[in-house]
């Protein structure tokens, strides 16, 4: 799909839950067709700096000139969001502060240090290392026809390159029971608390339910990730039960939350939020 396809989507720029398609901050597709319609509308359109797009100025700067001539204006906004498109590198789902994309073999750091950081396992319990061979080899894996585990590396959009900071994926995606189980995991701590793991996890839900057309969407949480458990319950999860002595940790039985979220619960939440 083309980038100003996606601006056109019914889901594109603004959709539920603040999610976009593409989310480049400009005006929708179909806002410059109405546009081009009304005549009378000489205005020139001012366009939010974006970090995507380095040259907001430009648009600026030439809009004005085809204010008389609203179907070369619209032509100059498909030539932006492909511009705008072409800065990410093979995205899947984007929203207002992060992308996801497919994970590669090149990937296998950020793969490995997911597993292996200190700060990131001790709320997973991981308690054997990995190392990039092992990791580039699984990466090869993925993406098989009928796979249960579906991974994206998450992108923050901010910054000039496509570096990741973490992985998140569905697991068990039960296609027949409409199901899966969700994870998130951001290696890099000097990226956490900017709300990156709270719109990551708004992108899932919504592949999940709107993509998938799942379901259910569960996980499970260590009962001492209190940081964890407020951003699931932010998103719509709810506690469900309780895995009594689940895991050892340090020399210590710990108990883990079950939470889920439901469909009709998801779109509620979306409703409610528009």
């Amino acid at each position: 799909m083309r980038a100003w396809e996606h601006l056109a989507s019914p889901k594109g720029n603004g959709g539920e839950g603040g999610i976009r398609t593409l989310d480049t901050g400009y005006p929708s597709i179909r806002a410059l067709q109405a546009r081009s319609l009304n005549h009378s509308d000489t205005s020139p359109l001012t366009l939010p700096h974006n970090p995507i797009l380095p040259t907001p100025w430009l648009f600026n700067l030439l809009c004005p000139c085809y204010a008389k001539a609203p179907a070369l204006e619209f032509h100059l906004m498909l030539l932006f969001t492909e511009i705008c498109n072409s800065r990410m590198k093979n995205p899947f789902l984007i929203g207002e502060k992060v992308y996801l994309r497919p994970v590669e073999p090149e990937d296998a750091d950020i793969l490995a240090a997911c597993n292996n950081d200190p700060e990131v396992r001790v709320s997973f319990f991981t308690h054997t290392p990995t190392n990039l061979y092992q990791q580039r080899k699984h990466a090869e894996t993925l993406y098989t026809p009928g796979a249960d585990y579906i991974p994206f590396v998450i992108v923050p959009l901010e910054g000039n390159d496509d570096r990741g900071i973490g992985i998140t994926a569905l697991h068990r995606v039960d296609l027949v029971s409409h199901a899966a189980v969700y994870s998130i995991r951001i290696c890099d701590s000097s990226q956490w608390g900017k709300g990156y793991g709270s719109e990551v996890t708004r992108l899932m839900l919504h592949y999940a339910f709107d993509i998938l057309n799942l379901h259910r969407v569960q996980l499970h949480v260590w009962c001492e990730n209190q940081r964890g458990i407020r951003a699931y319950e932010k998103a719509g999860f709810v506690r469900e039960g309780l895995l009594r002595e689940a895991m050892m940790h340090n020399g210590k039985y710990c108990d883990f939350y079950v939470m889920g979220i439901l469909e009709h619960e998801w779109r509620a939440r979306q409703q409610n939020a528009g």
